[in-house]
Protein backbone atom coordinates (compact mmCIF):
# COMPACT_ATOMS: atom_id res chain seq x y z
CA UNK A 1 0.00 0.00 0.00
CA UNK A 2 1.38 3.29 -0.83
CA UNK A 3 1.75 6.19 1.29
CA UNK A 4 -1.39 8.50 0.29
CA UNK A 5 -0.22 11.25 2.91
CA UNK A 6 3.11 11.56 0.79
CA UNK A 7 1.26 12.59 -2.44
CA UNK A 8 -0.67 14.92 -0.84
CA UNK A 9 1.89 16.95 0.83
CA UNK A 10 3.38 19.61 -1.05
CA UNK A 11 7.11 18.84 -2.57
CA UNK A 12 8.46 21.86 -2.86
CA UNK A 13 6.22 23.43 -5.83
CA UNK A 14 4.87 26.62 -5.64
CA UNK A 15 1.93 25.75 -7.78
CA UNK A 16 0.82 22.42 -5.41
CA UNK A 17 1.42 24.70 -2.52
CA UNK A 18 -1.15 27.55 -3.30
CA UNK A 19 -3.39 25.09 -4.55
CA UNK A 20 -3.90 22.99 -1.55
CA UNK A 21 -3.36 26.14 0.96
CA UNK A 22 -4.69 29.54 -0.93
CA UNK A 23 -4.25 31.66 2.48
CA UNK A 24 -0.95 30.27 2.93
CA UNK A 25 0.57 31.23 -0.54
CA UNK A 26 -0.69 34.73 0.23
CA UNK A 27 0.97 35.18 3.37
CA UNK A 28 3.78 33.79 1.99
CA UNK A 29 3.81 35.54 -0.76
CA UNK A 30 3.14 38.70 1.36
CA UNK A 31 6.58 38.24 4.14
CA UNK A 32 8.61 37.76 0.66
CA UNK A 33 7.20 41.21 -0.59
CA UNK A 34 8.27 42.53 2.56
CA UNK A 35 11.54 41.53 2.62
CA UNK A 36 12.17 42.29 -0.32
CA UNK A 37 11.44 45.87 0.51
CA UNK A 38 13.38 45.61 3.26
CA UNK A 39 16.22 44.80 2.29
CA UNK A 40 16.26 47.20 -0.66
CA UNK A 41 15.95 50.40 2.02
CA UNK A 42 17.59 48.82 4.91
CA UNK A 43 19.82 51.71 6.33
CA UNK A 44 23.59 51.79 7.32
CA UNK A 45 24.21 50.63 10.42
CA UNK A 46 27.40 51.22 13.11
CA UNK A 47 28.45 47.63 14.69
CA UNK A 48 29.41 48.21 18.19
CA UNK A 49 31.58 45.33 19.02
CA UNK A 50 33.52 44.33 22.61
CA UNK A 51 34.24 42.63 25.14
CA UNK A 52 33.38 43.13 29.13
CA UNK A 53 35.67 41.93 31.49
CA UNK A 54 35.44 42.58 35.63
CA UNK A 55 38.45 43.79 37.61
CA UNK A 56 40.39 41.08 37.94
CA UNK A 57 40.36 41.02 33.48
CA UNK A 58 38.05 37.79 33.55
CA UNK A 59 34.94 38.25 30.96
CA UNK A 60 31.33 39.25 32.41
CA UNK A 61 29.37 36.63 30.62
CA UNK A 62 25.79 36.96 29.70
CA UNK A 63 26.26 41.04 30.36
CA UNK A 64 23.56 43.48 28.62
CA UNK A 65 25.21 46.03 27.05
CA UNK A 66 22.67 48.89 26.00
CA UNK A 67 22.40 52.05 23.45
CA UNK A 68 21.69 55.22 25.08
CA UNK A 69 20.47 57.24 22.41
CA UNK A 70 17.50 54.68 21.95
CA UNK A 71 16.15 51.41 22.74
CA UNK A 72 18.76 49.10 20.61
CA UNK A 73 20.61 46.35 23.38
CA UNK A 74 22.49 43.38 23.46
CA UNK A 75 23.47 40.45 25.51
CA UNK A 76 27.39 39.28 25.78
CA UNK A 77 27.57 35.84 25.31
CA UNK A 78 29.17 33.22 27.53
CA UNK A 79 32.94 35.13 26.92
CA UNK A 80 32.20 38.48 27.26
CA UNK A 81 31.93 39.27 23.98
CA UNK A 82 29.10 41.14 22.08
CA UNK A 83 27.73 43.00 19.15
CA UNK A 84 25.38 45.08 18.80
CA UNK A 85 24.03 46.81 15.22
CA UNK A 86 22.43 50.37 15.86
CA UNK A 87 21.26 52.49 12.20
CA UNK A 88 23.57 55.07 11.44
CA UNK A 89 20.67 57.98 12.07
CA UNK A 90 21.46 57.57 15.81
CA UNK A 91 24.67 57.83 15.90
CA UNK A 92 25.09 61.04 14.25
CA UNK A 93 25.90 62.60 17.38
CA UNK A 94 27.30 61.57 20.62
CA UNK A 95 26.82 57.70 21.35
CA UNK A 96 26.77 56.35 24.52
CA UNK A 97 26.86 52.42 25.09
CA UNK A 98 26.47 51.20 29.15
CA UNK A 99 26.83 47.96 30.14
CA UNK A 100 25.82 45.72 33.10
CA UNK A 101 26.67 42.77 35.30
CA UNK A 102 25.44 41.06 38.16
CA UNK A 103 26.93 41.98 41.02
CA UNK A 104 29.01 44.51 39.29
CA UNK A 105 28.65 48.58 38.87
CA UNK A 106 27.58 49.55 35.70
CA UNK A 107 29.59 51.30 33.34
CA UNK A 108 29.05 54.42 30.46
CA UNK A 109 31.19 54.98 28.03
CA UNK A 110 31.05 57.96 24.99
CA UNK A 111 31.96 56.47 21.33
CA UNK A 112 32.47 58.11 18.02
CA UNK A 113 30.92 56.53 15.15
CA UNK A 114 33.21 57.01 12.34
CA UNK A 115 33.49 53.88 10.32
CA UNK A 116 30.74 51.20 10.28
CA UNK A 117 32.49 49.29 13.07
CA UNK A 118 33.68 50.55 16.46
CA UNK A 119 35.60 48.60 18.74
CA UNK A 120 34.76 49.02 22.36
CA UNK A 121 35.99 47.30 26.01
CA UNK A 122 34.24 47.42 29.27
CA UNK A 123 35.80 47.14 33.02
CA UNK A 124 32.91 46.88 35.39
CA UNK A 125 34.14 47.05 38.96
CA UNK A 126 32.21 45.41 42.08
CA UNK A 127 29.26 46.94 43.53
CA UNK A 128 29.68 47.92 47.09
CA UNK A 129 28.34 44.68 48.59
CA UNK A 130 24.69 44.67 51.08
CA UNK A 131 24.74 44.78 54.36
CA UNK A 132 23.24 41.57 55.90
CA UNK A 133 21.11 42.77 58.97
CA UNK A 134 20.00 40.26 61.31
CA UNK A 135 16.14 39.15 61.30
CA UNK A 136 13.99 38.77 64.74
CA UNK A 137 11.29 35.73 64.73
CA UNK A 138 8.31 38.30 63.07
CA UNK A 139 10.62 39.91 60.34
CA UNK A 140 11.89 42.64 61.90
CA UNK A 141 15.51 43.83 62.37
CA UNK A 142 17.29 43.13 65.84
CA UNK A 143 18.35 46.36 66.21
CA UNK A 144 18.12 50.19 64.88
CA UNK A 145 20.96 52.47 63.70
Amino acid sequence: MKNTLHYLLPQNDAGTLSALWPRWSRLLTYWQERLRSAAVTAEPEVSFRGIVTDGNGLPVPFARIEFGNARYYTIANAAGQYVLHVPRPYCSEACYLTAFGQGLRPQTIQVQADGPTVETRFLLEASIPAKVVPMRNGGLPTHRE
